[in-house]
């Protein structure tokens, strides 16, 4: 035994203990200041509070805050000290019998988690290695979905959920044959995402919380669609703007080299869609009428994008630049023409991302 308490906290800090007996009165301080120091680093020690004057024991307040698990008066009958000793000790062995159950559980549950989540990378895997233009995809609207939430702060539960809802945002589009963004008869997998994700419980195989569901689910169906739904709060709405941005980024590298889209432009953008494009906004693909519009329609997402570090990407990945690039042009004129469009979106990137 010590009979220094300030020597005592000292040794509870550099070794393990399972039990402590302690006298209240001491010096230079008291048992309850005593055990007050001990529960800032060590909350699961076993204390025994003893004393021998009634009067000037602690509260019953203290010993509940404390965490005090046993406290007796000194007196003759030391049987019940000794009693209350073997019965902290077998309390001691109880919890540390519960702590491996747990801790055995919780390997079990995150095993059982990885293998869930084995099964949705293979699903999603699937997803996206339909040709070699799309593999990847998935993988690239989680990454920049958490890289644009990371940017504007959000908290790591977020950009958790934002990243698992952004991984499997597609999931319903398995049986597609291809991504023709340009295909206006193109079916809406978002539903389909939706249902597989929580009708047929997949989500539940990547996560118990389902406190963010809803966000989950929003954030999948308006990523790529105009506007957002009404009363939806800040968080929901900022999650569903960076899974649009990055919707919208994902089309403009898409277009570059991609083999279901027609890159042959051998006329000018129609009157309708030209007009609609100087204005600075994004077109719907209701409004081609040619290859031309086509792809203007694409450089509109642009004009769409809700964050600074959204058109960082842009101008890193040099997507507009890639894109005129990858244009067969059939007349010198027209190819002059897209190449000033790319001025023009240059210069509107560089002042979007000042």
């Amino acid at each position: 035994g010590m009979t220094d308490p300030l020597a005592a906290i000292e040794l509870l800090k550099q070794e393990h203990f399972d039990l402590l007996i302690l006298d209240f009165l001491m010096s230079p301080i008291h048992g309850d200041q005593v055990v007050e120091e001990i529960r800032k680093f060590n909350r699961d020690i076993y204390i025994l509070l003893l004393t021998g004057h009634k009067d000037l024991a602690p509260p019953l307040e203290t010993i509940k805050k404390l965490d005090i698990q046993g406290y007796c008066e000194k007196s003759d009958k030391f049987d019940q000290i000794l009693l209350l000793i073997e019965s902290g000790l077998k309390s001691v062995e109880q919890l540390r019998i519960i702590k491996d159950i747990n801790e055995k559980l919780e390997d079990a549950y995150t095993s059982l988690r990885e293998a869930y989540h084995g099964t949705m990378e293979t699903l999603r895997l699937a997803v996206d290695a339909k040709d070699t233009y799309t593999a990847g995809h998935s993988d690239r609207v989680a990454y920049y979905s958490k890289l644009i939430g990371e940017k504007l702060g959000m908290s790591e539960e977020d950009l958790q959920t934002l990243y698992e809802g952004a991984l499997f945002h597609d999931i319903g589009n398995f049986e597609q044959k291809n991504y023709n963004y340009l295909d206006n008869f193109e079916e809406d997998s978002t539903m389909k995402s939706i249902e597989i994700l929580f009708d047929d419980g997949l989500i539940r195989k990547i996560t118990d919380e389902t406190k963010y569901d809803n966000m989950i689910k929003v954030a999948i169906f308006c990523h790529n669609k105009d506007g957002l739904p009404k009363n939806i709060d800040e968080k929901m709405i900022c999650a569903c703007n960076i899974m649009k941005d990055v919707h919208k980024l994902e089309e403009l590298r898409m277009v570059i080299n991609y083999p279901y889209i027609d890159n042959r432009i051998n006329t000018y953008p129609s009157t309708l869609v030209y007009n609609e494009f100087k204005l600075f906004r994004p077109l719907k693909r209701e409004l081609s009428d040619n290859n031309a519009d086509n792809i203007l329609i694409v450089m509109s997402n642009l004009f769409g994008l809700n964050y600074k570090i959204s058109y960082s990407i842009v101008e890193e990945k040099q997507y507009i630049e890639k894109i005129t690039n990858s244009l067969i042009y059939e007349d010198r004129k027209i190819e002059k023409f897209f190449k000033q469009i790319e001025i023009v979106l240059r210069n509107y990137i560089k002042k979007k991302t000042i």
